[in-house]
C-alpha cells in the first residue's frame, strides 16, 4: 500500500465501495424479479383457477335452486324454465371445468379435481333423476328423492369443490408469505450490504487519509505554506513534524531547509574570509606602492646627488685644464 500512487488508492477504495453498491442494486433487481414471479404466478395462474372454481361452484348452486324450483313447481311451464336454468348451469360448469383441467399441475390438484368430476357425474344423475320425476307428474316422489338423494349429492359436489377452492387458497397463501419471506430477505441483505458499503467508504476513507497525512507530515495546507516560505528565500522558517517522524514530506523539507541553512551559512563565512583576505592584500598593495614610491624619491635624490658630482667632477676637470 506504500509503494502505491494516491490515485491508485483512491480508485481501488472507491471501487471497492462501488461494487458493493452495485451487489446492492443486484441484489435488489433479483428479488424484485422474484417477487414479480410470485405475483405473476397468483395473478395468472393460481387466481384465474379459483376464479373457475367458483364459476362452476356457482353453478353448482344455481342448479340446486333450478331443482327445488322444479320440484316444487306445480305447472308444466314453470318446471320447464326450471329445467332449462338447470341445464344452463350444467353446461356453464362443464365449460368451467374444461378451462380449469390443463390449468393444473400439482399432483394432489390434479386428484381432488378426479374427486370433484367423480361427484359431477353422481349429481347429473340426481339431475337427470329429477327431471325424469318431475316430467312424470310424481311431485311427491320428486319432493322426496330432492331431499334424500339430490341434496346429498349436491353437498358432496360443492364440498369438493371447496375443498379445491381452499387448497388453491392455500398456494396462494405460500406463495405470499414466500414473497414476504423474500421481501425480509431482500431487505435485511439489502440493508446489510448497504451498512457494509457505507462502513468500508468510511475505513477506506480513514486509512488512505491517514496514508496520506503520514507521507505528507501534516495537513497538506501547511505543507504547502511551508513550501511557498522556502521558495521565495525564507530559510528561517521553522518546519514542524510529528514525534517520530523520519521518513514524511515535511520532515524531508526541514531537512532541506537545514541543509539549505548550513550551506549558505558556509558560503557566507567563506565570503567573509574573502572580503578580509582581500582587504589585507589591498592594505599590502598600499604598503608596497608606498614603499615602491619611497625608493623612486630615493632614487630621484639619488640620481641627482650623481648629476650634482658629475657636475661638480666636471667643474674640477675644466678648472685643472685652465690652471694648466
Amino acid at each position: 500500500m506504500k509503494s502505491m500512487k494516491v490515485g491508485v488508492k483512491l480508485g481501488l477504495g472507491f471501487g471497492v465501495v462501488l461494487l458493493l453498491l452495485i451487489a446492492v442494486a443486484v441484489v435488489g433487481i433479483n428479488r424484485l424479479a422474484n417477487i414479480n414471479d410470485a405475483l405473476g404466478d397468483i395473478v395468472r395462474d393460481k387466481w384465474p383457477k379459483v376464479g373457475l372454481l367458483q364459476e362452476g361452484l356457482a353453478g353448482v348452486n344455481e342448479i340446486g335452486l333450478s331443482a327445488r324450483d322444479m320440484a316444487l313447481s306445480t305447472d308444466r311451464e314453470s318446471a320447464q324454465k326450471a329445467k332449462e336454468r338447470m341445464l344452463e348451469a350444467r353446461n356453464g360448469i362443464g365449460k368451467a371445468w374444461d378451462k380449469l383441467r390443463p390449468l393444473l399441475s400439482q399432483p394432489k390438484g390434479k386428484e381432488m379435481f378426479a374427486g370433484i368430476l367423480e361427484a359431477r357425474e353422481r349429481y347429473i344423475a340426481a339431475q337427470n333423476q329429477l327431471i325424469k320425476l318431475v316430467e312424470e307428474g310424481k311431485r311427491d316422489e320428486a319432493a322426496l328423492f330432492l331431499n334424500t338423494e339430490f341434496r346429498p349429492a349436491a353437498a358432496e359436489y360443492r364440498k369438493r369443490v371447496n375443498a379445491l377452492i381452499k387448497f388453491q387458497g392455500d398456494l396462494m397463501s405460500e406463495t405470499g408469505v414466500e414473497a414476504e419471506h423474500t421481501v425480509s430477505a431482500a431487505r435485511t441483505l439489502m440493508l446489510a450490504l448497504g451498512v457494509a458499503a457505507v462502513l468500508l467508504g468510511i475505513a477506506i476513507g480513514f486509512l488512505i487519509t491517514r496514508g496520506l497525512l503520514r507521507q505528507l507530515g501534516g495537513e497538506p495546507d501547511y505543507a504547502a505554506d511551508v513550501a511557498r516560505k522556502v521558495a521565495d528565500g525564507d530559510l528561517t522558517v521553522v518546519v514542524a513534524t510529528k514525534a517520530g517522524d523520519t521518513s514524511s514530506l515535511l520532515f524531508a523539507m526541514r531537512g532541506m531547509v537545514e541543509k539549505l541553512s548550513g550551506v549558505i551559512g558556509e558560503v557566507r563565512s567563506s565570503a567573509d574570509g574573502l572580503s578580509a583576505a582581500s582587504e589585507q592584500v589591498s592594505a599590502t598593495s598600499q604598503s608596497l606602492s608606498q614603499g615602491a614610491s619611497e625608493q623612486a624619491a630615493s632614487l630621484e635624490e639619488t640620481s641627482a646627488s650623481i648629476e650634482e658630482m658629475s657636475a661638480s667632477i666636471n667643474q674640477n676637470t675644466e678648472n685643472a685644464k685652465v690652471t694648466d
